[in-house]
């Protein structure tokens, strides 16, 4: 929540409303979010444009700001509170807006029954369906914060000082003396589960009701503010060409303090011992398992006392299933890349960085699936060793094999889980699907899926045999792709001519390759390559 602050633009608080019910409102919008995300500095944004009505924060928890309300807008006990702060809010063209946190629902829906008329009997309908009936049409703006620990040490510094904005005008705080913040991890930790939990909740109520809410980050909000601005107006139906979009009103807080203080945290978070399980977490294991990432190079021996690598943890939670995955770090080759002509596939240094670039899940026993080119769940069928469970099964039709992990994956702050195919893994009439799965917070295990492309051809998953990959992966990290000429780089192109000009050799050995090894070739080994090259700092 939120402290309101005495606002220019609303009605002085002598202003006489017309009684009775309020004007019908031609649209509406829903600015849906969670404390610190920046949905002040949106909801003046609006304001500004002079045609998205005065969204705000109408429907607080605690009284005493609904009060401030009823006084901005002269709103007497006898009066329907919702529908005067709609004619009080509204621009000229009856656009009405309101800010809403998940926490704030029950008390929306109080007033949205007051104004709704309604049978003798208590109103047990849902508070959206609630809000659709009093306004129909509504849209939703889904205002979010990728950087959920940044957003968890702002509302705990915010709540604790009781400074909640500032603004760059000559308006005045409410709280001129703030209270001295400390650093407390444990609450910061409770904040940062709050900031969570509000934001997962809207994501399963867009979900469930196929809500096409159009997705605002807050990160992209600051640093695209104006197009921002203009692409919610669009969202609206509103001439986002012709909106004015005035400089931002408020100051933004974050500080060196906030920068210290998220740092510190992910530190903390990521201490302490892991344990790094090389030859693989036995499917036998109770309790967890920990994975440690690396995120840095290591320092090479002889080097003085250049620090190694900062490590993360990816902590894999049992949760008991009958059977469930393995779980083993990659391979750097497979058997089948060793036999290319010349190893050519086998000695490729990309392949051979991705193919470890992640932990593997493998089969605990075998299993053989076959679909017969239907839709139904019924049409494939999972075949496993008589007596033994099965990881495997088919709940969605079309050929669709859905494999159960077995494990609750936990990474730290801001990590999601690439759930993939094992890289450079090929199967005849299947192909592998993939996932990106936010591993900092669910409360579930997770699925893998393969999608059978071939009817009526058997296709075998051998035990131990991977059947997916997990990559953790930095959310929020973007890039800007650009297309330049490679003379921009004089630097580059000296480097890249150089290289071009050993490039026929490339070719005289991949036509040397199809006569046989050449004198001099190293043996290689069956199981792919002469021998197994080092795992790569840095890689997971």
């Amino acid at each position: 929540m939120s402290e309101p602050d005495d606002r220019s633009k609303h009605a002085p608080s002598d202003t006489a409303l017309p009684s009775g019910p309020a004007h019908p409102v031609g649209r509406s919008y829903v600015i849906a979010t969670s404390p610190r995300t920046g949905s002040t500095l949106l909801s003046e944004a609006m304001s500004s444009i002079g045609h998205a009505g005065q969204p705000d924060e109408y429907f607080d928890l605690v009284p005493r700001h609904q009060q401030y309300w009823k006084e901005r807008f002269a709103i007497a006990e006898s009066d329907c509170y919702l529908d005067r702060v709609v004619e009080a809010s509204r621009s000229a063209n009856g656009m009405f807006g309101f800010k809403l946190h998940w926490h704030q629902l029950p008390t929306l829906r109080t007033r949205l029954i007051e104004s709704i008329p309604s049978p003798e009997e208590p109103d047990h309908r849902d508070v959206l369906d609630l809000l659709r009936q009093r306004f129909p049409g509504i849209r939703f703006v889904w205002l979010r914060r990728r950087n959920k620990v940044a957003q968890a040490i702002s509302y705990y510094r915010a709540a604790k000082s009781t400074v909640w904005r500032s603004w760059n005008d000559q308006r005045r705080p409410r709280n001129e003396h703030p209270a001295e913040v400390v650093y407390d991890r444990a609450a910061i930790s409770n904040f940062l589960r709050s900031v969570r939990e509000m934001d997962e909740s809207w994501r399963r109520v867009f979900m469930a009701r196929k809500i096409p809410a159009l997705v605002v980050l807050y990160e992209d909000f600051v640093e695209r503010y104006e197009p921002t601005v203009r692409g919610i107006a669009r969202f609206l139906g509103l001439p986002a060409d012709e909106v004015i979009v005035p400089p931002p009103a408020l100051i933004r807080m974050a500080d060196a303090v906030s920068a210290e203080w998220e740092q510190r945290f992910r530190a903390e978070y990521a201490g302490g011992p892991a344990f790094v399980p090389r030859a693989g977490v036995p499917a036998e294991s109770r309790g967890t398992a920990t994975i440690s990432t690396r995120t840095a190079r290591s320092a090479a021996p002889g080097q003085g006392q250049r620090q190694g690598p900062a490590r993360l943890t990816l902590t894999a939670f049992d949760v008991g299933l009958g059977s469930k995955a393995d779980l083993t770090e990659g391979n750097a080759t497979h058997a089948w890349m060793a036999p290319t002509p010349n190893r050519v596939v086998g000695h490729s240094p990309p392949m051979i960085v991705a193919n470890p670039w992640g932990w593997l899940l493998r089969m605990p026993s075998r299993v053989v699936v076959t679909w017969d080119g239907t839709a139904n769940v019924s049409g494939l069928v999972v075949e496993t060793p008589a007596g033994e469970p099965s990881i495997a099964a088919s709940h969605s039709g079309s050929g669709v094999v859905t494999f159960h992990v077995g494990y609750l994956f936990r990474a730290p702050p801001d990590y999601n889980l690439l759930v993939r195919g094992p890289p450079n893994w090929p199967k005849d009439g299947i192909c592998a699907l993939e996932d990106l799965i936010e591993a900092d917070r669910m409360d579930t295990d997770f699925t893998v899926s393969w999608v059978v492309t071939r009817p009526d051809h058997p296709v075998a998953f051998e035990a131990g045999e991977p059947f997916a990959m997990i990559v953790p992966v930095r959310r929020g990290e973007r890039f800007d792709p650009v297309i330049r000429r490679l003379e921009s780089d004089p630097d580059l192109m000296a480097r890249y001519n150089a290289r071009s000009a050993t490039g026929g050799r490339v070719s005289a050995d991949l036509d040397a390759s199809r006569q046989g090894p050449r004198a001099g070739d190293p043996p290689h080994n069956a199981a792919g390559g002469n021998s197994a090259p080092r795992r790569p700092a840095g890689s997971s």
